[in-house]
């Protein structure tokens, strides 16, 4: 066999193992996360609603939404331009 032919079978099999040992480690990976409950569900993502009617704030705010804390304790909803102080209603 030629040098150059011998070098393309050796990297089709390098390839060809390299495959395998990610499908193996995929198959690993899925069952841990499977065994473990591990990621991420979107039925696990709390609803801010949820939390809203917890506290029992009013839900008046449209848009970016965010909470206040009142100077008697009380929470209420209120709009916000800041992204990173938004709650997230749907």
């Amino acid at each position: 066999m030629h040098g150059e032919c011998m070098a393309q079978v050796l990297l089709h099999d390098m390839r060809e193992q390299e495959q395998a040992r990610k499908r193996r480690e995929a198959e690993v990976k899925r069952s841990r996360r499977e065994e473990y409950d591990i990621g991420w569900r979107v039925e696990a993502i709390p609803s801010g609603r949820d939390a809203v009617a917890k506290l029992g704030v009013a839900e008046d705010a449209e848009g970016l939404s965010c909470f206040v804390l009142q100077e008697d304790g009380s929470l209420r909803l209120s709009q916000t331009l800041e992204p990173a102080a938004a709650v997230n209603l749907e």
